[in-house]
């Protein structure tokens, strides 16, 4: 490589005889040197065509359904004994939608469908590989088996054994445990912003 400004154009800034001679003498051996060249080499490598979600809650299953329909083997590994994760938490919406409702026709989607196996009561025990072609080791109701895949979706679920993640819906109780009634202009507790952790800026009853 051949740098003009630096090789050239500041070195011999103030000779204004050698400066337009230099060019062509530093660009010379890069020409030489290139015409010597020789490509690389390349292969293939075998790609695993499944995947790993891990998290069997909204996510998760969103995202097993949308690769089992596109046609890829997936395995689901959800930690409970249930899919479903915080969603089944939750009940309703602000717009009214039947999350009940919805949640049970998911499950029932990821159940029913070829290409999803569904792993309960499973925890990743141990990732080796590269990407194409991992193997993951999980222990599934404290049986331990091998699964091969070639990439790994984290699906919202929060494996292991810190206890340093928190839960979207926790969070405003850790950030705020006691809103006082300025904070929430009303008797009661309101929940903080998720995001900011702040009071949020809500009026029940008028």
């Amino acid at each position: 490589m051949t740098n003009i400004r630096d090789q050239c154009s500041w070195v011999h800034r103030n000779d204004r005889r050698r400066r337009p001679k230099r060019p062509p003498t530093s660009c010379a051996w890069p020409w030489r040197a290139a015409r010597n060249l020789k490509a690389l080499g390349t292969g293939k490598l075998p790609v695993v065509q499944s995947a790993l979600v891990l998290g069997g809650g909204l996510a998760g299953m969103t995202t097993a359904l949308a690769l089992g329909d596109q046609g890829f083997a997936v395995h689901l590994c959800e930690k409970e004994a249930v899919l479903g994760g915080q969603l089944r938490k939750i009940h309703y919406t602000l717009e009214g939608s039947d999350v009940v409702g919805f949640l049970a026709e998911l499950i029932a989607r990821v159940q029913s469908h070829p290409k999803i196996t569904l792993h309960l009561q499973t925890k990743p025990v141990q990732i080796t590989g590269h990407v194409g072609n991992f193997k993951t080791r999980v222990d599934e109701a404290g049986k331990e088996q091998t699964l091969s895949h070639g990439v790994i979706v984290p699906g919202g679920g929060r494996f292991g054994t810190t206890n340093r993640a928190v839960p979207e819906r926790q969070a405003p109780r850790r950030a705020d445990p006691a809103p006082t009634r300025r904070e929430t202009g009303h008797e009661g507790e309101i929940p903080a912003s998720p995001h900011r952790g702040e009071a949020a800026d809500v009026r029940v009853g008028g």
